[in-house]
């Protein structure tokens, strides 16, 4: 159960922090999830990337993408 709620409280805080950087949480989460999809490698700067303060979302017809900064 305690992992349970650790992983809910970093996705709400998450999407807290799309929502206090202007950016649409289910856009933001929807972008991040398909890029974190393929993860071998990464370092905890890669993860870091991935914060909403870190990226700006493109829309491109009705699809977003990240831009990471």
């Amino acid at each position: 159960m305690p992992a349970a709620a650790y992983s809910t409280c970093l996705l709400f805080s998450l999407i807290e922090c799309a929502r206090i950087s202007n950016i649409n949480p289910e856009e933001y989460l929807s972008s991040i999830f398909e890029l974190a999809a393929d993860t071998s490698g990464w370092t905890d700067s890669n993860w870091s990337e991935l914060l909403p303060w870190n990226i700006k979302l493109i829309k491109k017809s009705d699809v977003s993408t990240v831009l990471i900064a």
